[in-house]
């Protein structure tokens, strides 16, 4: 969830990749979260406690396949079908299955931004699909499928956003 119904902390792991770093609507950063470590920061929650809304995602891809998060399990899907593929494809959809961001050529260790500022209302949606592609797996343009249910890549992970 992006709409901060569920917790997101930096470190969460969906499959190959990894929360790294948010910005929230007052400007609050993984980088001045406090006292805990960025990696205990829930990007949800504003600097006095209240419910934050996120600006902007950095995610790191790993090209691993642990899974490792604070959201409700009802609220998350991973499937990943294949590890370590390099360079990949990144696809981000909102949860009506509109694309939002294609980013090439990511390594493992990369990283990319997804920005709330890139979905219709100009705010992330409850929820954001990442759909990875590979060299074991090359998406079919004409291929349609929603992948909210059914995986067609490397790997796939949606997760509550709001």
């Amino acid at each position: 969830h992006t709409s901060c119904s569920q917790p997101l902390y930096t470190g969460d792991v969906f499959g190959p990749i990894t929360l790294v770093g948010f910005v929230d609507e007052t400007a609050r950063s993984d980088a001045t979260c406090v006292p805990e470590a960025p990696a205990a920061c829930d990007g949800c929650v504003g600097t006095d406690g209240s419910k934050a809304s996120l600006t902007r995602l950095t995610m790191t891809y790993t090209g691993g396949n642990t899974v490792s998060h604070a959201q409700d399990a009802s609220k998350v899907a991973v499937t990943v079908t294949a590890t370590g593929e390099t360079p990949v494809t990144v696809e981000v959809k909102d949860k009506d299955g509109a694309l939002v961001l294609v980013e090439r050529d990511v390594t493992v260790g990369g990283t990319f931004d997804i920005d709330a500022s890139a979905f219709g209302g100009g705010s992330f949606t409850s929820e954001i699909c990442i759909t990875v592609f590979g060299e074991s797996f090359r998406k079919s343009s004409a291929s349609g499928v929603d992948t909210t249910t059914t995986c067609e890549g490397v790997a796939c992970a949606c997760f509550h956003t709001s």
